[in-house]
């Protein structure tokens, strides 16, 4: 209770000050004054800070011994919120109670803002000033307008001395809280204030600064006169910034600033205001940066790269030692003397006024020229070169750092001279191959032919036997001819894998059946194991997978007396559409020895001579093999043991098919299933000829002769073909000409098929881009040239069948409405409808067919032709009857060609949009 800390009660504190405030050490408000709370304001509990602001004087610590310092000062304290009232007093701190009370009362301007209040005179101390002044107003009889003015002038009065105190109590904080060091001294230099920043760095206390002289810290006045000069320099100019060094009042620890100083008079007083900056952390960057320039410069001065400076006129402004003897000159002499009389340029004259034309553009580039020293001797020179640029940005010419690159330009040449004749060489040896390979497959293939055309005659045993001899002599022939050329593809970097659906237990079963007959010749066993959970699809080029095989079990048999061979087909991991096979070949055979393990993938290798001798082959098919994996992405390894068998691993990943795509074609060609087509044959040798037209006649073509491409020329004029099969290396004229002239000059289509002997890539895409449509290689297997003319055929027959359809479209007669006529009795409204309906949904169906064919869902493309065909019907459209039907049927059969099904599906789109825009142009116009 404040009667033990206090000797008058709480009745008595509240007559004598009845706006007061108690505060704990915590600052909280423990209780108020009766007038206080008579005002309605009753913060008791609640912090001061967040129930009054103090006003006067401006404070920026806001705790209890900030509070307590302000004893014996006039405090003006106001309410926080809106129509704040003013309190005038004092703060008075009582040590018992550890409690600071606020003594004080209102101000208010008339009588008539008491009663707003709820207050009347008696609620004030009867030594209250206002009460005072307020009762000698009312003896005088001043009027309450006169109060009220008297009162807004003293408060307009406060108002401008409290804004000015703020407004001083703001520039003392920023310039307290400024990162410079701030200082005002008289004009003899006698400090009288520093800011907090300036008190930490010299050393010196606010309340000792009067006992301090500018030239006690700072270095430059110490000399006789110097501070004198300084001033006077200040009156003249009015501002400056100098450097200097100043000390620690207390450490002695001297540092650098950099300080801006002013001079300023004020009624007729002189002042110098100094703002200062510790650059010690500049100083010591510039520094580094002198040492880093020095030894930068130092480097250039020595480096292995020749710099040269000029200005616009070619002049040498500066060059380093290395740039002098790159030319032969001595340093000194090379100083402002033109560049190009130390070097002649000669061809490269024009390029480097191009160069100097691109510098004042502000362009940098790198080039090589060659020079003429004064000395005579020729150089290659690698430049960087970039303009330069003054301070204002002007150009001023260009630097170069030169690099002498001779020796490497000379090994260039002779690498591009290497290049060139590796290249020839290259080319010498694709000729070569090419026309190996043509003269030797132009034979073979007569005597394939004539084995093929043998065999389908009946044949004593003892001669079918020596047909199969031959048979096998032939194609081991040609597999030598197509490995020569695959290792010629892979070494060209022309060898490239397929991506097509494909069963990959098809083509096991395809090995089997082709090894099985070696194995048995050699009384040995050959066994297949594949995994079950094998994918019924894969992606992947079967061909090669297939040649791989192919290879390895071959050679495994080739290589096995006693025992046998076992393939195995194993599915390591499956994710998602991925599955991980690993293929394994075993052999109990007569094995490698391990030091010959790391050549076993190399060309033309094989262990020893005698093994050449004794088992035959070229020692290309290891090496194709490994090709053929590594383009898969795949691995091989080979695990030996000499006289125990060998072991070759296989791995690599394929993604999963489309089962839907494994069309089954028959390997079996059915006579004259080709039968009236026109072939027109064009060939030089009579024997291939030969050969090919007992196969047209197998396959009932209707075939034609033509030695050469003159005589092509003169058949093509006077008859009509469906197909040529052009034969490309003739006399006279030659295929690729011939079928220029046809394309171009007569400006026929018949398909074309390149029956060839070349089989290298760039002679494929070159018949392919002359017009030619597909092409065959010689000696042809007779099923490869059956399945050529079939899709060229079907081709050309579906190009002809829709150039008849659009013919044949009679814009008048696209539809008929008779029967829909018939079905309404003659009600239009039925009949427009019908149409509507027709409009509505047509392109809707024709969408989903597209989308069913493109998603190869060949069964939904069948369901939405059975939807059309009532409608065609209804609609009378004549020229589409038996269209939908014929893509029903078709598209739910077992074989399905996709470009012939196409056709089909773009004939019916294309003549119902002819429909239906007539229908639109009839019913809506």
């Amino acid at each position: 209770m404040f009667s033990q800390s206090i000797e008058f009660s709480k009745s008595k504190l509240d007559r004598l000050f009845p706006f007061h405030v108690v505060l704990d050490n915590k600052l909280t408000i423990q209780s108020l004054g009766k007038s206080f709370l008579k005002m309605n304001i009753d913060c008791v509990g609640k912090p001061f800070f967040d129930a009054f602001i103090v006003a006067r004087p401006f404070i920026e610590e806001f705790t209890f011994d900030k509070l307590m310092s302000l004893q014996n000062d006039l405090i003006i304290i106001k309410t926080n919120g809106e129509n704040p009232i003013n309190f005038r007093g004092e703060i008075e701190f009582f040590e018992k109670e550890k409690a600071l009370i606020f003594f004080g009362s209102p101000w208010f301007n008339s009588i008539d803002e008491l009663t707003a209040k709820n207050l009347t005179i008696h609620d004030f101390a009867k030594h209250d000033p206002l009460i005072d002044l307020l009762h000698v107003l009312k003896s005088q009889e001043i009027t309450n307008d006169e109060v009220k003015e008297l009162l807004i002038r003293v408060t307009k009065q406060k108002r401008v001395a409290e804004a000015t105190n703020r407004q001083l109590s703001l520039l003392q904080t920023l310039l307290n809280n400024s990162t410079d060091a701030m200082q005002m001294a008289y004009i003899d230099g006698r400090l009288f204030y520093i800011n907090k920043e300036a008190s930490k760095r010299l050393g010196i206390s606010v309340e000792e600064i009067h006992n301090y002289n500018v030239k006690d810290f700072e270095k430059v006045f110490e000399e006789d006169a110097a501070w004198e000069e300084h001033v006077q320099e200040l009156r003249d100019k009015k501002q400056l910034t100098v450097e200097g060094i100043n000390e620690h009042q207390q450490t002695g620890k001297v540092f650098p600033v950099e300080v801006t100083v002013s001079y300023i008079e004020v009624g007729g007083r002189e002042y110098i205001v100094a703002s200062s900056r510790d650059v010690t952390n500049r100083k010591a960057f510039e520094e580094k940066l002198r040492i880093q320039e020095e030894k930068y410069r130092n480097i250039i001065e020595n480096m292995n790269l020749g710099i040269v400076e000029v200005d616009n006129e070619e002049i040498i402004q500066y060059a380093n030692l290395s740039f002098a003897e790159l030319v032969g000159v001595e340093l000194e002499n090379l100083m402002g003397i033109y560049i190009g009389d130390i070097m002649d340029l000669g061809k490269d004259k024009d390029k480097i006024e191009t160069k100097r034309k691109l510098r004042q553009q502000g362009i940098s580039d790198n080039y090589e020229i060659q020079v003429r020293l004064m000395s005579g001797e020729e150089k290659w020179w690698f430049i960087s070169g970039a303009p330069n640029f003054n301070d204002k940005g002007e150009l001023i010419g260009s630097i170069g750092i030169h690099l002498d690159v001779t020796e490497k330009k000379v090994l260039e040449n002779e690498l591009e001279l290497a290049k060139e004749r590796a290249e020839e060489a290259s080319k010498a040896k694709e000729a070569f191959l090419a026309n190996m390979s043509h003269e030797i497959r132009t034979p073979l293939n007569a005597i394939i032919g004539i084995i093929r055309e043998l065999g389908r005659d009946e044949l004593s045993q003892q001669q079918e036997f020596y047909l199969n001899h031959m048979d096998t002599a032939a194609r081991h022939l040609l597999s030598i001819v197509n490995s020569i050329l695959d290792i010629s593809k892979i070494e060209a970097g022309e060898l490239e894998l397929d991506e097509i659906d494909f069963s990959f237990s098809s083509v096991i079963g395809n090995v089997n059946s082709i090894m099985q007959s070696k194995a048995k010749r050699k009384g040995i066993d050959l066994d297949f194991w594949i995994s079950p959970d094998l994918f019924q699809a894969h992606l992947g080029d079967a061909a090669r997978i297939r040649q791989i095989l192919l290879n390895l079990v071959s050679n495994a048999i080739k290589f096995t007396e006693e025992g046998g061979v076992l393939l195995e087909a194993k599915v390591e991991t499956t994710q998602k559409n991925v599955q991980h096979i690993k293929l394994v070949i075993a052999d109990t055979g007569i094995g490698m020895n391990k030091k010959y393990l790391k050549d076993v993938f190399s060309k033309f290798s094989q262990e020893e001579k005698t093994t050449a001798r004794r088992y035959g082959g070229t020692g290309l098919g290891m090496s194709i093999t490994y090709e053929i994996v590594r383009l898969m992405d795949g691995k091989i390894h080979v695990e030996s043991e000499k006289g125990k068998g060998t072991k070759i691993i296989v791995d690599f990943e394929l993604r999963k098919g489309d089962p839907r795509k494994l069309i089954k074609q028959s390997e079996e060609i059915i006579q004259n299933s080709l039968e009236g087509v026109r072939v027109l044959l064009v060939e030089d040798n009579e024997m291939n000829r030969f050969i090919a037209i007992q196969s047209l006649d197998y396959f009932g073509c209707v075939v034609d002769e033509a030695e050469d491409g003159f005589a092509a020329i003169e058949k093509i004029n006077n008859n009509e073909y469906d197909l040529i099969l052009m034969d490309i290396q003739m006399p006279n004229m030659d295929g690729v000409e011939t079928t220029k002239i046809i394309r171009n000059e007569l400006k026929i289509d018949t398909p074309i098929i390149a029956v060839t002997a070349n089989a290298f890539k760039k002679d494929i895409n070159l018949y392919l881009s002359i017009g030619m449509n597909d092409y065959v290689t010689k000696p042809f297997e007779e099923k490869l040239l059956y399945d050529a003319i079939n899709v060229q055929i079907n081709a050309s027959y579906i190009q002809k069948e829709h150039a008849a359809l659009l013919a044949g479209i009679n814009e008048q007669n696209l539809y008929s409405l008779e029967k829909l006529e018939k079905i309404s009795r003659g009600n239009q409204d039925f009949v427009r409808e019908m149409v509507n309906i027709f409009m509505k949904n047509t392109p809707n169906t024709l969408d989903e067919i597209h989308l069913a064919f493109k998603e190869e869902d060949y069964m939904k493309v069948s369901k939405l032709a059975h939807r059309l065909k009532p409608s065609i019907g209804n609609m009378g459209i004549e020229g589409l009857k038996g269209a939908a039907l014929e893509i029903e049927q078709y598209a739910k059969g077992d074989t399905i060609d996709a470009a012939f099904l196409k056709s089909k599906i773009e004939n019916l789109d294309h003549y119902l949009q002819k429909v239906l825009n007539k229908l639109h142009e009839d019913f809506h116009n």
